[in-house]
């Protein structure tokens, strides 16, 4: 990393060096996979019943 992390606070991490550790620390609950589609990470199951709501 070229920087030391300033914070490792997921709510204000918007740099390279914060995201880097947070992305091998925290696991969200959806991830992209390679094809560009969505799965569960945390979650057990998705369900995307119209365009404004994630079940």
């Amino acid at each position: 990393m070229y920087a030391e992390p300033p914070t490792l606070d997921y709510t204000v991490a918007f740099d390279y060096p914060q995201n880097t550790i947070l992305s091998n620390v925290c696991e969200s609950l959806m991830r992209w996979t390679p094809g560009l589609t969505l799965e569960p990470g945390l979650a057990e199951k998705a369900t995307n019943p119209d365009p404004k709501t994630w079940v």
